[in-house]
């Protein structure tokens, strides 16, 4: 019997994505890298006063939803932060400023 999980579709690219996720990258002047070790990506890094770095990165849109992930990058001297979601195309725009305060709410810890 063939299951609805057969049938995942995949995007090729980030192209659904990109024009929403550059939009607001743009409003915050921060960089979206696109390629990482040859292969394509979308993630940004930021750092606090102190150093601190964080990384927020988005998985290839899947069945029009996407994926995103927020991380501090671990050390000796700090715990592991780290929160992920998972969101329609759609709601994309709206949940890009909550993951953007969470990472502001982990800076200086």
């Amino acid at each position: 019997m063939i299951s609805d999980s057969d049938y995942i579709v995949r995007h090729e690219s980030y192209a659904l994505i990109d024009p929403i996720i550059s939009k607001w990258a743009k409003k915050h002047t921060l960089y979206i890298g696109k390629v990482y070790k040859e292969e394509e990506v979308r993630s940004l890094d930021t750092v606090d006063k102190k150093g601190n770095r964080f990384q927020i990165w988005f998985d290839p849109p899947i069945n029009d939803e996407v994926g995103i992930h927020a991380w501090n990058y671990k050390n000796k001297c700090h715990n592991k932060l780290i929160k992920a979601w998972n969101v329609k195309i759609v709601d994309l725009e709206h949940i890009l400023e909550e993951v953007l305060q969470t990472v502001k709410s982990w800076m200086g810890q």
